[in-house]
């Protein structure tokens, strides 16, 4: 697949994993979150949990807010 945007390359993705500062959670997210699918899985590798969450929730449409999953990088 080659995509040439962000919401290219999620309105086909199983797995999007969002691995930039949490500061542009809110930029990114809303660049794809209309093109995740419902059955996507969006998670993060932000080391906060509240500024994220609050960052990404606007972008998501109700189908897609379940399958965010909050992550840590291990």
């Amino acid at each position: 697949l080659h995509a040439r945007n962000l919401a290219q390359a999620a309105a086909h993705a199983d797995l999007v994993v969002l691995a930039t500062s949490v500061s542009l959670y809110s930029e990114r997210t809303r660049e794809l979150g209309k093109s995740l699918r419902a059955s996507a899985i969006l998670t993060d590798l932000g080391s906060v949990k509240k500024p994220a969450i609050d960052a990404i929730l606007p972008y998501l449409s109700g189908t897609v807010i379940p399958q965010f999953v909050p992550a840590h990088p291990i």
